[in-house]
């Protein structure tokens, strides 16, 4: 696949996205994507993309905007092994 901003080629990889919501922070480990040799663009398939946005839903209830140098959550969780048919 050729990257659309800078025209390079994309490469399957395994990466960590980072997904922020107020004061709470999730890292998705191991996420499929295709990534780009040259500029570092990351591009998802809808699949992945549905089951990302399936892990971060419940996020929005929950955070809250705070004043500099508060206190943050991070979770981090695995890709493959996360269930989002609970939520």
């Amino acid at each position: 696949m050729k990257c659309y901003f800078c025209g390079g080629r994309t490469k399957k990889q395994l990466v960590t996205d980072l997904y922020t919501e107020g004061n709470l922070y999730l890292a998705v480990e191991n996420v499929p994507a295709e990534v780009c040799q040259q500029c570092g663009e990351r591009y998802f398939s809808p699949e992945v993309t549905k089951k990302l946005l399936a892990l971060t839903e419940g996020m929005r209830e929950h955070a809250a905007v705070g004043p500099p140098g508060r206190k943050a959550d991070l979770t981090v969780c695995d890709f493959a092994a996360a269930d989002t048919q609970a939520r």
